[in-house]
């Protein structure tokens, strides 16, 4: 399975990859706080850049742009204790216990089954 990005606010979203991600988070989502996880289970931290960039094509200027990166720290409970309580509001008929036994792989694929990408 290739790696997907999760990120939990008040939503969950996912992401087919990092790009994917950070075009589509914005600055203040960062600063106001999130969870993010691979789809390993590992987590993953954001931050605000600034990066260069041309107003009208010619103006030099900056941006405030996301950047995900990986860490070593590998939580794939606390990723799955994100998980379910989302997958349960999209699919309410949804068995809670039933959805505690499956694998992380299985919640993944219930979760781009019923969410889809957001990119």
């Amino acid at each position: 399975m290739k790696t997907l990005i999760f990120t939990f606010t008040d939503d969950m979203d996912i992401f087919r990859n990092f790009l994917g991600a950070e075009k589509y988070l914005e600055p203040w989502i960062v600063e106001q706080g999130f969870e993010a996880f691979d789809s390993e289970g590992r987590i993953l931290t954001a931050s605000v850049a600034l990066r260069p960039r041309k107003f009208l094509w010619v103006i030099p200027t900056t941006v405030e742009t996301v950047v995900i990166s990986q860490t070593d720290n590998f939580e794939p409970e606390k990723f799955k204790s994100k998980l379910i309580p989302y997958l349960k509001m999209l699919e309410p008929t949804t068995n809670g216990d039933l959805l505690s036994k499956q694998n992380l792989e299985e919640l993944i694929e219930l979760a781009v089954k019923l969410k889809g990408y957001s990119d």
